[in-house]
């Protein structure tokens, strides 16, 4: 069988690894879409809603935070899958755009950035469910 270029690999790497960094913020995009619905539903709408209806909101947030977050992590494994094979290409090509990386900070990462706010709107709509029964 054939074997392509590692260069023209190397090149489709880094579209993948575009496409999945561009496919985190997007998905982000329509995550933060989706909470403003359901807060604008829970918030302003609640006083036509019915009892089930406002428990149904509810629900739907805590799930829409797990549904947006496992999907972050997956995109994140794809990125990462594409990066690591980035960095092996170019030991063989000898570049060093995707290798020599900038120290990183270990706790402040726009990851944990991301987990951090996919917990707090977790947390949110665990308590609105717990403890609010007013909303």
């Amino acid at each position: 069988m054939p074997q392509g270029e590692p260069k023209d690999e190397y090149r489709d790497v880094g579209e993948n690894i575009r496409h999945w960094q561009n496919m985190r913020f997007t998905s982000m995009t329509v995550f933060i879409a989706v909470m403003a619905g359901l807060l604008a539903a829970l918030f302003q709408w609640s006083a036509n809603l019915t009892s089930v209806a406002r428990i149904s909101v509810r629900i739907a947030g805590v799930l829409a935070v797990l549904v947006f977050w496992v999907q972050d992590e997956r995109i994140v494994q794809y990125w990462q899958h594409f990066l690591a094979r980035a960095r092996a290409l170019e030991k063989e090509l000898g570049f060093q755009q995707y290798s020599s990386t900038p120290p990183r900070n270990r706790i402040l990462t726009s990851g944990n950035a991301i987990r951090f706010l996919y917990f707090m709107f977790f947390v949110f709509w665990i308590a609105t469910l717990v403890f609010y029964s007013q909303f």
